[in-house]
């Protein structure tokens, strides 16, 4: 295996390492995050700092070392662990909203007659699992959109202050992993 100054250490970039234990460290920040939120009630935005200095510590530490992949990874990962904390509220809302549409649309049953109803039922079961399939997946791919811009639509909506405590749990995360000169090998001449 192919050293770097003969410290052991793979020259590569350690993507899965860093992925695995970045998304490990997420998980923890969001179930921090979001266990604030239960036990109290409220939203606490300033709790996105030691979520983004946990998430950049760790990442550092599997990244053994600095450098803009390590930061993108652990400012993503920081959004990730703040962000997926909206989840179970924009859920019930969706089912809230979808209640509210059933209740009130018309029913449209038994205006057909039998013979055109049975023809089209049986051409429909055979369309439904596949159109029922891509409706679910299209469904999944709306709701993460929908989760991953929960803070930008709270920025539209006038707050402020949340966005600001995730940009500077995210900058945390950064700073954890700016890339660092090794001690003794500063390139000023004495």
């Amino acid at each position: 295996m192919k050293t770097r100054n003969g410290e052991g250490r793979p020259e590569g970039f350690p993507w899965l390492r860093c992925l695995g234990y970045g998304a490990l460290a997420a998980a923890v920040g969001a179930l921090f995050y979001r266990g604030v939120l239960v036990l109290t009630g409220y939203e606490i935005g300033l709790l996105a700092l030691p979520v983004g200095l946990w998430v950049g510590w760790v990442v550092q530490r599997a990244a053994g070392r600095g450098g803009w992949r390590a930061q993108g990874l652990a400012a993503g990962f920081t959004y990730l662990a703040i962000v997926v904390t909206y989840a179970p509220d924009v859920a019930e809302e969706l089912q809230r909203q979808a209640a509210t549409v059933d209740r009130q649309a018309p029913s449209a049953k038994g205006e057909r007659s039998g013979g055109v109803e049975a023809t089209e039922t049986a051409e429909s079961s055979k369309r439904a699992p596949r159109e029922a399939d891509s409706g679910a997946i299209q469904a999944a791919g709306q709701f993460v959109v929908l989760v991953l811009s929960v803070p930008l639509l709270a920025l539209g909506q006038g707050d402020l202050t949340g966005a600001l405590f995730l940009v500077l749990g995210m900058l945390q995360a950064m700073v954890m992993n700016r890339r660092r000169t090794p001690r003794g090998s500063s390139e000023r001449k004495p």
